[in-house]
Order: C-alpha cells, then sequence, then structure tokens
C-alpha cells in the first residue's frame, strides 16, 4: 500500500501536478505506526485524476475525491483535490466546496492532527495548522474555532473520542466543552455512522476511557437516554480484555446499565437489547449474539445448579468463549461467587463439542412410525429423547428407541 501510495505521487508529478500525503497516514507515520491506507491530496482536479490513471472510481467526485485502483486486490488509493468547503447545512457534508491550495485544504480538516501532509519524495512534514506540537503532546485539538468545526459536522464530536481513545491523548478544554454545548445534536448524524464510530470505540482496549469521555460530554445519555445518570463505565465494562467484539461489548454496556439504572424494575436486558439493537441497526446476527450472551449469562451463574441437558446448549453456542468472558468480567466487577464459573469451565474441560451437541439418536419419522401425527406430543417425544441423551442417560440409538417406545405408550391416544 505505501509503495503503491508513492507511485501515485509520482505519476501526479510527472504529469505536473502537486501531491502530497495527507491526513491519517501521516499522523500514523508520525506516531510509528503503520498505516491501514494512504490518501493522497493534489492540486489536480478529478477529471484531471481520471486522465492520469486508467483504474479510477469516483466515489466523492462532488467533493473533489477520486479512488485509484492498483493491480492487486484490495490495492487503492483515494486522491482528493485540495479544497474549501462551503457551509454545512445538514451538519454532515458541505453543501459547496472550492478547490484551492494546501493551506486552505488543511485548515477545512477536523482536527490539527490530522490536518498534516507528507511529502514522501523529500520525505519532509508539512504542517499549517499546529498538528506536529500536538502529536508531541498527546492532544486532540479541533482546527480553528472549535464550535464552528463541530457545527460543520456533527460526527467530529464523536470521532474526537475516538481519537482521544485509541491514541491515549487528551481532549483540548475547548474542543471539549463545544462538544458538551453542542451533544444533543449528535442526533443529526445518520444511526449508520454513529453505529460505526461506536463499534471502532467500544472494541478497542481502550474503550473505557472512550465511554468515561461520552459520558462526561454527555453523548452517551443522548444516544443512550438510559445513561444519562451513569458517569463512568459500569464495573463489569471496566473488566474486559483487550480487544473484543462488538456484541460482547454492547452486552456488557447493557448490563452495566440495567444493574445501574433498573436494577428493581422489570426491565430486562433482553427488552434493552431489541430496543437499542433495533435503533442502532445493529444487524440480526449481532442482536442475536448480544442477546444470547445476557440470557445465557442469567443461567450459568447458577451453572452447578442446571441439569447437562439445560447446560449443554448454552456451551454449544459459537460465541461461548464470549460468555466466558463477560462472567469473568462480572465476576470480577461485581464480585459474584465464582463458584458456576468453576463449574462451567470444569465442565468444558471434560466435555467436547460432540458431548455438547451429540448427533440426534431418532428423528421425526421414528416417531411417526410408532402412529403418532405432528403435534405437541410428537415434540414432546423428540425433546424427552434428546433430554436424556444430552443428560447421558441414552448414548445408543437402540436404547432411544426404546425409550421412545416405551414413552409412545404413555401418550393418551387423543393426542396422537
Amino acid at each position: 500500500m505505501k509503495q503503491f501510495a508513492l507511485e501515485v505521487v509520482k505519476r501526479l508529478r510527472d504529469a505536473g501536478h502537486t501531491a502530497l500525503w495527507a491526513g491519517g497516514c501521516v499522523r500514523d507515520m508520525l506516531l510509528g505506526a503503520e498505516p491501514h491506507d494512504y490518501d493522497v491530496a493534489s492540486d489536480a482536479s478529478p477529471q484531471q485524476v481520471q486522465h492520469v490513471f486508467r483504474r479510477t472510481i469516483a466515489v466523492g467526485a462532488q467533493f473533489g475525491v477520486i479512488e485509484v485502483l492498483g493491480g492487486a486486490p484490495g490495492l487503492h488509493v483515494q486522491v482528493a483535490t485540495f479544497r474549501s468547503d462551503g457551509h454545512y447545512s445538514d451538519g454532515r457534508h458541505p453543501d459547496s466546496v472550492r478547490y484551492g491550495n494546501p493551506e486552505e485544504d488543511a485548515r477545512r480538516r477536523d482536527f490539527t492532527i490530522n490536518g498534516l501532509f507528507f511529502d514522501p519524495m523529500q520525505e519532509q512534514v508539512i504542517d499549517y495548522v499546529g498538528g506536529q506540537a500536538d502529536l508531541a503532546g498527546k492532544l486532540v485539538r479541533a482546527i480553528g474555532d472549535p464550535d464552528a468545526r463541530i457545527q460543520e459536522d456533527k460526527l467530529r464530536m464523536l470521532r474526537a473520542i475516538r481519537f482521544v481513545s485509541r491514541l491515549g491523548f487528551a481532549l483540548d478544554p475547548a474542543t471539549a466543552d463545544a462538544i458538551s454545548a453542542r451533544h444533543v445534536e449528535i442526533k443529526q448524524v445518520s444511526t449508520e455512522r454513529i453505529t460505526e464510530e461506536l463499534k471502532k470505540m467500544l472494541t478497542h482496549p481502550r474503550r473505557v476511557q472512550a465511554v468515561e469521555e461520552l459520558c462526561r460530554l454527555q453523548l452517551l445519555g443522548t444516544l443512550l437516554p438510559a445513561y444519562q445518570s451513569v458517569h463512568r463505565p459500569g464495573l463489569m465494562f471496566s473488566h474486559l480484555p483487550g480487544i473484543v467484539s462488538f456484541p460482547l461489548a454492547w452486552a456488557t454496556l447493557l448490563l452495566d446499565m440495567q444493574q445501574a439504572c433498573y436494577p428493581d424494575t422489570p426491565l430486562t436486558v433482553n427488552q434493552m437489547q431489541t430496543t437499542y439493537g433495533s435503533g442502532f441497526r445493529l444487524s440480526q446476527a449481532e442482536i442475536q449474539h448480544a442477546q444470547y450472551l445476557t440470557q445465557a449469562l442469567c443461567r450459568v451463574r447458577d451453572a452447578q445448579q442446571l441439569a447437562w441437558a439445560e447446560l449443554k446448549p448454552i456451551l454449544a453456542n459459537p460465541h461461548r468463549e464470549d460468555l466466558l468472558t463477560l462472567f469473568k468480567a462480572g465476576c470480577a466487577g461485581y464480585g459474584w461467587s465464582q463458584e458456576g464459573l468453576s463449574y462451567v469451565l470444569e465442565r468444558l474441560a471434560h466435555w467436547s463439542n460432540v458431548d455438547l451437541e451429540p448427533p440426534v439418536l431418532v428423528t421425526g419419522q421414528d416417531v411417526a412410525a410408532l402412529g403418532l401425527s405432528p403435534g405437541p406430543a410428537f415434540k414432546e417425544l423428540l425433546f424427552a429423547i434428546r433430554t436424556g441423551q444430552l443428560n447421558e442417560e441414552i448414548s445408543t440409538r437402540e436404547a432411544a428407541l426404546l425409550r421412545l417406545k416405551e414413552l409412545a405408550a404413555t401418550i393418551d391416544h387423543t393426542r396422537r
């Protein structure tokens, strides 16, 4: 990617244009991190960029952005024309843009640490906004007037907190004041973009700092109204390890919210999952993943009291490791008894995946062969045999068929 980004700069310069690396890739390089992607800023117009490169996609031509494609899958660099932005009437995108020069382009960006350019030919940083000083000082600061930057694009409120938490930086007080003053306006941003930012924050190892800032600046209470009275991450959330899946982080956040806000009310975590999951446009798979975690956690806290036929399906779920992580966080955060956790870990040391979810021994055809029609009794018989199998009372098909016949004989003829 880096080599391709260098080639893009060379070809633009060979065609008579100015071209520099811009934004996040410069920030990451100066921090000693490998950039995930590279952006190029140039005085070439979108049409001129398309003339220089054969394979391009007009991903944002109205804003002067053309994506240049490389020869390998996933190899691409976005080239944006130096510009200044007009009024932002929708709180997200400029109504108009005017092509300009590097300094104008730097000053229309969001934060100083993202307003840097780098000349890869001369290996020189070009800084019009004080970004290098803020990188050295580990500070996230809006470029120019913080309130104007936030008013232009409300998503910058969440982006500021993401950079603060992921980089381990502090938030400039004036920028924090601008965010706090306009926190209710975060609702003007599309749900999809809000959720995208939350996912990046909550799955990162520094998620606790992100939630602390979201609470401090009143953004989390605006997005999740039940959190308005919460001023810090919950006890479970604070004990999640490293990088985690988003459904795990999400479930933990809601569990802590339930503990803090609704400990004595009938509002269940599953109701909160449904409400907030659909409200944040989570996928059905993400909602089901999070619901499994919250439902299963309530049951495995007393796992030693469960029959194996109840416990095994819970532990056969593909998200079992997330459940164990959540259980450990609850024990660490709320001081729950570890008896249930110890029992689960002990059983998992003995049970293989086949033990947890063994092949069925009888099917509906076996039940129908005994003269029963599909219905409640039909399902009861299949469930009874499966329960016996999971409880390790039945282990062969012969034994299962024998038990099936015995149970079927007790079924009232009116239920057949």
